[in-house]
């Protein structure tokens, strides 16, 4: 853009968010806020120039309206990567509706999501013929399923209301992972998922959550094509979350659910083309019982002392999953290692014929279904997976690359052990596939900087930007929140800390009359602290757990004493304005457990590089989380709270002040009874306001 067309476009932009411009019509107390004018001038000339620039934009900058602006006005295709389903639904549902009723033309957005979340046409056909059950209860929404099918023009699952999340019988029409047949399928111009990336191909801005702008980066690593379309920026929201989630699409994982979906698809394939070879439907029956014997090889024996292992909930980051199941630990090569080795924990396969015994069965089916007679491309897919499945097999049978962690996660249930292989570090990957590309790419979050550098982030991330700016939030921390940080508690590592903090959460939740988050770095001490205030308290009180997170939260709203106990998902993207939300309670500081394979990888790695990785990896990733947690309790100008942390070690160690100072700046307090005095002013001010 010439320098000419970028003055009239900032010019533009200022007029914008101006306090009788066009975006001021659209809220009855809209305040013009600096902040927010200078952040969306900072994104309007990244995008002029194809700039890289990080920008952490404190609570109520109003970051997202501060990168849509430029991004519709700057003319190019623009896809907008977000951390959470949630805020990709705000912003397409919310954000976007009332820009269209200003802007000054018309514009095209597309909400993009993984095909997992599509129905899918052709696999949906040989169900409706052959429906398949894996809960007797599930018959109860199957009408509804199949009315909405015969209708639908998007095919979203979220068109489907009152239905449960996790419907088993959803995944039986629709597609994940390498199960779509693509281009080789007979519904593929009238599919759903066609129809998406048609619109993509059009559309100038193209929402799209981490994972799945990840996923597709995954692909394009491994040759295998592609999602979304050429782009020419990319804007990524909540850009803290991208190292975990890259991770997590760069490795590799595999589990007996992954063998079970393969022998069901395998299945539909032999009835379809009406296969009665005894043989074959044998094999396919057997690959089960294999699997199990292979899986065992890498099952964490509870009796082993020299197995380390973490307790983890099968956590991911839109707070799906079981939270009280799932432990965490690291896996060795089950053909190298000699067993029971009492300084690593290392062993070997005590059964190698289950090894060769699964790989062959794997290669014998992949076969098979290559040369059926009658043949079709759902064929040549289930022989594909079955040597994809062969493959990740043998990656963790010999641990090779070095560059990656090898772990497991075993859960509840036969079907629980699931493998994990992850990049060490995914810097260096993302520097080569993303951030060395030409374009725009702006990162922002509200979580960004430690001891108010970017260092640590573009570190953890491998990016070089051009520019880096940090906008202050524009809410009064020093009017309107208290810090209380009691001094008589026990350090965290004692048996007594549970107890005194027990004690100390319960009469805290008495002065705030519940209204109060109490958040947690593990379900163990979640559940204490649950269990400890049930029978003392006459507020609600609701668990992690107990229900899905957005009922948890209605009720939470709802009920305007209620007191929620909770874990990491609840640190981060949930927004309660108002009273209902008066005091967060932190039990200790977010250190990772140094237990955890991930963690633990990493620290071995630092310090192989005399590199001290507590306070140059744990102390700044605790921070980064650290702030996320505060980040729920002031979500508007007129609230007011109270946010408490229980752990001494914030003030007695050194590093406790670099702690200290990425809280707001706020008036900090050691004495209980100025929590009641604060509140009760609070409350004397907002009713005089």
């Amino acid at each position: 853009m010439p320098s000419a067309g970028l003055k009239t476009a900032l010019n533009g932009i200022e007029r914008f968010f101006s306090q009788n411009g066009p975006l001021s019509k659209q809220f009855s107390r809209y305040e013009e806020r600096s902040s927010q004018i200078e952040m969306a001038k900072k994104v309007m000339e990244a995008l002029a120039k194809e700039h890289q620039v990080m920008i952490e934009a404190g609570t109520g900058t109003g970051k997202t309206f501060a990168y849509l602006v430029p991004a519709l006005l700057s003319g190019k295709k623009v896809v907008l990567s977000t951390g959470t389903r949630h805020l990709q639904d705000q912003i397409y549902f919310k954000d976007l509706p009332v820009l269209r009723e200003i802007f000054p033309r018309p514009f095209s957005a597309l909400l993009m999501k993984g095909k997992e979340n599509y129905l899918c046409k052709h696999r949906y056909a040989g169900f409706s013929s052959s429906p398949l059950l894996y809960k007797r209860e599930e018959t109860l929404y199957l009408d509804q399923i199949m009315a909405w099918a015969r209708q639908t023009e998007k095919g979203d699952k979220a068109e489907l209301t009152g239905i449960p999340e996790d419907l088993q019988v959803w995944k039986e029409m629709s597609v994940a992972g390498n199960q779509c047949l693509g281009k080789t399928c007979s519904d593929y111009d009238d599919c759903f998922i066609t129809r998406m990336k048609k619109e993509a191909e059009k559309a100038e801005l193209i929402i799209v959550n981490h994972h799945l702008f990840f996923a597709d980066l995954a692909l394009k690593e491994n040759s295998y094509g592609q999602i979304l379309p050429a782009y020419d920026a990319v804007i990524f929201d909540e850009a803290h979350l991208i190292e975990e989630i890259a991770s997590d699409y760069l490795g590799k994982s595999l589990s007996l659910y992954d063998l079970m979906e393969w022998m069901a698809d395998a299945r539909r394939e032999l009835k379809g083309l009406q296969i009665k070879d005894k043989a074959i439907w044998d094999s396919v029956e057997s690959l089960y019982k294999r699997g199990e014997l292979f899986f065992n090889l890498f099952r964490m024996p509870s009796a082993d002392p020299t197995f380390r292992s973490v307790d983890q909930s099968v956590q991911r980051l839109d707070g799906s999953g079981d939270p009280n199941t799932g432990k965490r630990f690291r896996l060795f090569s089950v053909s190298t290692c000699e067993p029971g080795d009492p300084k690593t924990g290392e062993r070997s396969s005590s059964n190698p014929e289950a090894v060769i015994s699964f790989l062959n069965l794997l290669e014998r089916l992949g076969g098979a279904f290559q040369t059926l007679p009658d043949r079709n491309e759902g064929c040549f897919k289930i022989a594909e997976r079955a040597e994809q499945l062969r493959e990740n097999a043998l990656l963790f049978i010999k641990q090779e690359d070095l560059s990656l962690v090898y772990w497991g996660e075993s859960a509840r249930g036969q079907e629980g052990l699931v493998l994990h292989a992850n990049p060490l570090d995914v810097s260096e990957r993302l520097r080569e596939s993303l951030f060395s590309r030409p374009g725009t790419m702006v990162l922002t979050s509200a979580t960004m900087t430690v001891d108010k550098r970017f260092d640590y982030m573009k570190k953890k991330l491998g990016v070089s930007p051009t520019e880096e700016f940090q906008f202050e939030s524009p809410f009064d921390y020093a009017s309107n929140a208290l810090i209380y940080l009691p001094k008589h508690l026990p350090d965290p590592s004692s048996d007594l800390f549970l107890e005194a903090a027990g004690k100390e959460i319960l009469e805290i939740l008495r002065l705030t009359e519940g209204r109060a988050f109490v958040l947690c770095t593990s379900h163990k001490n979640k559940t204490y602290f649950y269990d400890y205030c049930q029978d003392k308290l006459d507020y609600l009180l609701l668990k992690q757990g107990d229900g899905p997170k957005t009922e948890l939260l209605r009720e939470f709203r709802k009920e305007q004493s209620s007191v929620l106990f909770a874990t990491r998902s609840f640190w981060q993207g949930v927004d309660v304005q108002g009273e209902a939300l008066s005091c967060v309670i932190v039990d200790k500081l977010p250190f990772a457990s140094p237990g955890d394979p991930l963690v633990e990888s990493r620290i071995e790695q630092l310090r192989k590089l005399n590199v001290n990785p507590f306070m140059e990896y744990q102390v700044p990733s605790a921070i980064i989380l650290l702030k996320q947690g505060l980040g729920r309790l002031i979500r508007s100008a007129e609230d007011r709270g109270v946010l408490s942390i229980l752990d001494p070690r914030i003030r007695s160690k050194s590093y406790g002040k670099r702690f200290l100072a990425s809280l707001p700046p706020c008036r900090m307090t050691s004495a209980r009874q100025d929590i009641k005095e604060f509140l009760v002013l609070s409350r004397k001010r907002k009713v005089n306001c």
